[in-house]
């Protein structure tokens, strides 16, 4: 029965237009590739101007990962894509503000790239194809950053500076999520959810959890 009403509730939110097309999420899809292609040639790069050893060279990667509504899988149409670079040990913040933004500008399905230093969470945000990209930097202590690189392993995170951690905190806690709530019951969840609970929270009071019920109760 429950799955039942489940399924009812995603056919009632796809007939309304909550979720993308098929064809916006391949577009999605295309996009995170792509960036994953960019990243690793920035890594290679870098690489290659800090003379680090040829075969170092080859063997350094990096990738993307994404995290928010798009990394769970319930976004909608509008929605921005949460995404993070995760990055080798010699390539630091400022590479990541300099070299690599000059390669997505470069790019011509790249614009409006802004560079958000000065935040807690620093990061690159930008358009690609026409859909909103937000992009922080991850520096992990490896020379190879594999695409499905284990960011729940804390002995991958071991000695990481602060604002890697950070970065790290929105990817990490997607992936617990994901490993505790089914995708079905995610998108379910999503449906019962107000898209703007900010409306409805009396900023004077502390305390922020109060958003994720109102969330739910409209």
């Amino acid at each position: 029965m429950e799955d039942e009403r489940s399924l009812s509730l995603l056919k009632l939110m796809v007939n309304e237009g909550l979720f993308p097309s098929p064809e916006e999420e391949e577009k999605r899809k295309i996009i995170v590739e792509k960036l994953k292609t960019i990243v690793v040639a920035w890594a290679k790069k870098v690489a290659w101007q800090r003379c680090l050893p040829k075969q170092q060279i080859a063997a350094t990667s990096a990738t993307i990962l994404t995290h928010g509504s798009h990394g769970l899988g319930v976004h909608d149409p509008e929605s921005d894509i949460d995404a993070l670079c995760v990055g080798p040990f010699f390539a630091t913040i400022a590479d990541f503000f300099i070299v690599l933004r000059n390669i997505l500008k470069s790019r011509p399905e790249i614009s409006e790239i802004h560079c958000v230093k000065d935040s807690k969470f620093p990061l690159m945000r930008f358009k690609f194809d026409g859909i909103s990209v937000d992009l922080p930097y991850a520096q992990l202590k490896v020379l190879n950053v594999p695409e499905n690189v284990d960011v729940l392993s804390l002995s991958l995170l071991n000695n990481i500076d602060e604002t890697s951690w950070k970065s790290l905190s929105g990817v990490r806690a997607n992936q617990r999520i994901l490993l505790l709530v089914p995708n079905l019951k995610l998108e379910a969840v999503q449906g019962f959810c107000d898209p703007n609970p900010m409306e409805y929270v009396d900023m004077d009071v502390s305390e922020p959890n109060v958003v994720f019920y109102w969330g739910l109760n409209q």
